[in-house]
């Protein structure tokens, strides 16, 4: 039996309908038994959204049977019905705000953490696993798949409208009424972890010069290791923790989003959408304007070539020399070629001549008038007097640029964009010499002489548009200077020495056994992986243009098409292959990987005093392969025993003393330490045939983005004669 019924949603219910479904009944035939809420759900609207259902009037539960002629009005929170009895169906309040947020909200969640909040976020969860940590964790679950929040195990959640990063954080504070629980720089960015304070004496050896020199207040994540100070980007957060703070003290303005530039929705809206939305929600609503220098507001539609080339001629004000781009259209490029390996990321012009001679504004306005939908490139090196450093998170740029901070001390405040894939292009002056383009470390490439960046507001390939992060636009921020380690490590690179041999104070990689199981995971769905970072047909969904990019140097992955990405775990999970055994022990007498002799030797050299080993770098395999094999998230806290020997044949440094676990190599003593106890080491040599002392290996985690943390040794050798000795100064010369 059918019947047929008549559905309403009111207030933002509306915004999940298509603009002729909204603000009217819409009729409906329905099977018999239909209950309310697979009604509801059917037409777009997750239960989590839902607080009030009226059938014919009278207020009911989600289990409630429609029949023929019914009227079902559908009511969110912040419209409720005067009706009695009411029956509501939102979820109470969790006792605490805590969040678990979808794979494509990493944005928010770093700056719900900032702000205080406990959100936990990987970039490779599975729909199962967010739906599960929901349920079994009490947390409200954000995301904007409607879908997700559909499945019955989810009790509290919220369908997430907006795009842009602050409006997103606005709406999730004001859905929740979390203004007045903002309490910011309490947890860690990158592992959602509470801090901890630290006396500067325990984190000293850890950080750069220049901030074991300015600074004396430091906090530590308990999780990750990581430490924090108030260094140069802390006002610049502070300005945005007070800007979200204010927007909870006055309306939403529609006029208004929080440093992108004045916006104006049209008549009936309330909260602006977002101007790229999934196909099922509608057409766009949004008419953008764009704020050009101290002119004021411009009408995008005054200017020929319309939207882009505003920005075009902006840019080309600016003495950069800008190009026109192809752009995405339904997932392909523009240029027409199925297969096209830079969908949207490549010039629709021969642009050789631009990278010595800018074209001027005339041509332009010619280019925009031709392609008025073309995105925006910008040429790199001499010609704009810009050298532009790409953070990709897919391929762990978050975690090599933590670690080359962590060695030299933070990056300058500078013009910044946030790209459509969720990555980072970072804008510096340039230094006046050639900078080639090459990658400096997995997910950084400098952008110098002869490059070229997609640049804001171009359209990327997902559908998500290229953005100014807010405070850092050209016009609000100078261009910083390069900073001389970032040259350093190109020009490194760039020569011979570099692309063939390992730079020294390498970020961690992958080892060889991850990268070979990594490939042997791609075989099993018919991928054969090149060296480097390329793009392929996409083997978990019908592709027909290479959307897939892997990285198999990062062992990292990520489809445009399908939005799947992860790592090797997440791999695994999709094609259903078993875990690699564990390494087999190639030396003699060595203990199984991740396992301790079944007797330990007793140290000959016992000591109370920590000593790191340097050098570790270079023997990350070594080490891997001594803990099991496999990286964690918390990564390894592992005690053993490790043998000290003098190495007088090292030719560099005849004072070395190498560092040995399970007859590997690890490390060397620093130079102040080798010299130090070197006496004792030699004696206890001569009194009990070798010199060992206890060991703990720390470190070596795997955590989202792709970060992948080092391995590390530290001794506890001697006592308080050696504590006065200066410690980690750099590892012998090989």
């Amino acid at each position: 039996m059918v019947h047929r019924v008549y559905v309403r949603f009111f207030s933002e219910l509306n915004e999940l309908q298509p603009p002729d479904r909204r603000e009217r009944p819409i009729r409906l035939e329905v099977a018999a038994g239909t209950t309310v809420k697979d009604l509801a759900e059917s037409l777009g609207v997750p239960h989590t959204e839902i607080d009030v259902i009226l059938v014919n009037g009278v207020s009911v539960g989600f289990g409630h049977q429609v029949g023929e002629s019914d009227r079902v009005d559908v009511y969110p929170v912040s419209e409720v019905p005067d009706v009695s009895p009411l029956v509501r169906l939102y979820p109470r309040p969790l006792r605490e705000p805590r969040f678990v947020l979808d794979v494509h909200l990493g944005r928010l969640a770093r700056t719900l953490r900032l702000l205080g909040f406990d959100a936990v976020w990987r970039n490779d969860s599975t729909d199962d696993e967010l739906a599960a940590i929901s349920a079994d964790d009490e947390r409200t679950l954000l995301t904007r798949d409607r879908g997700l929040l559909k499945r019955a195990k989810v009790t509290h959640g919220h369908l997430v409208r907006e795009t842009d990063r602050r409006r997103q954080v606005v709406e999730v504070l004001r859905q929740f009424d979390l203004f007045g629980a903002i309490t910011p720089f309490g947890r860690c960015l990158r592992c959602n972890g509470v801090l901890e304070p630290v006396a500067k004496a325990e984190v000293e050896h850890r950080l750069p010069p220049r901030t074991r020199r300015e600074y004396a207040d430091f906090r530590t994540c308990p999780g990750c290791g990581r430490i924090y100070w108030k260094g140069s980007h802390y006002d610049r957060l502070a300005a945005l923790v007070e800007d979200l703070r204010r927007a909870g003290t006055t309306p939403l303005r529609t006029g208004t989003d929080l440093g992108r530039g004045p916006v104006t929705a049209p008549a009936g809206a309330g909260v602006s959408r977002p101007r790229h939305t999934r196909a099922d929600q509608g057409p766009p609503p949004l008419a953008v304007e764009h704020a050009m220098g101290d002119a004021g507001s411009v009408r995008l539609e005054a200017t020929p070539g319309g939207a882009r080339a505003v920005d075009a001629l902006d840019a080309a004000a600016r003495g950069w020399s800008v190009i026109p781009v192809h752009t995405p259209i339904a997932g392909r490029c523009s240029c027409g070629d199925p297969s096209c390996p830079a969908v949207g990321k490549h010039a629709r012009i021969p642009w050789k001549r631009r990278m010595s001679d800018a074209a001027g504004s005339e041509q332009v306005r010619r280019w925009w008038r031709r392609w008025p939908g073309a995105n925006l490139g910008v040429v790199t090196g001499a010609v704009s007097g810009l050298v532009v450093l790409d953070i990709d998170p897919r391929n762990g740029g978050e975690g090599s640029l933590a670690a080359l901070e962590d060695m030299h001390g933070p990056l300058p405040h500078t013009v910044e964009s946030l790209t459509g894939g969720g990555g980072q292009h970072l804008y510096f002056r340039h230094p006046g010499v050639t900078v080639p383009c090459h990658p400096i470390a997995p997910g950084l490439d400098v952008k110098g002489d002869g490059g070229m960046v997609v640049c804001p507001p171009s359209t990327h390939v997902s559908g998500r548009d290229y953005a100014w992060e807010p405070g850092c636009t050209p016009n609000e921020a100078p261009l910083a200077e390069l900073p001389g380690w970032v040259l350093a490590r190109a020009l490194d690179r760039a020569s011979p020495r570099g692309r063939t041999g390992a730079a020294h104070h390498q970020v961690p990689v992958r080892t060889m056994g991850e990268r070979a199981e990594f490939a042997t995971l791609w075989h099993h769905v018919g991928i054969e992986l090149r060296p480097g970072d390329h793009a392929y047909l996409c083997p978990f969904h019908p592709d027909h243009h290479p959307s897939l990019h892997i990285d198999a140097e990062g062992c990292r992955f990520y489809c445009f098409g399908c939005g799947r990405g992860g790592g090797s775990g997440r791999l695994r999970r999709l094609v259903d292959a078993p875990r690699r055994p564990g390494p087999v022990p190639d030396v003699a007498g060595a203990a199984p990987p991740g396992h301790l002799p079944a007797a330990p030797p007793l140290p000959t050299l016992p000591g109370t005093t920590e000593i790191r080993v340097v050098g570790n770098y270079a023997h990350q395999d070594a080490l891997l392969e001594l803990t099991g094999g496999r990286r964690h998230y918390g990564g390894v806290r592992m005690e053993t025993v490790a043998r000290l020997a003098p190495e007088p044949e090292n030719t560099a440094d005849p004072a070395a003393i190498a560092v040995t676990i399970g007859r590997r190599t690890v490390g060397y003593l620093s130079h102040p330490d080798a010299v130090t106890h070197r006496p004792a080491i030699t004696a206890a040599i001569e009194r009990s045939g070798e010199a060992s002392c206890p060991a703990l290996i720390v470190g070596g985690w795997e955590r989202e983005h792709g970060d992948v943390g080092l391995f590390g040794v530290r001794l506890r050798l001697g006592g308080s004669t050696a504590e006065a000795a200066p410690r980690h100064a750099d590892p012998p010369r090989r």
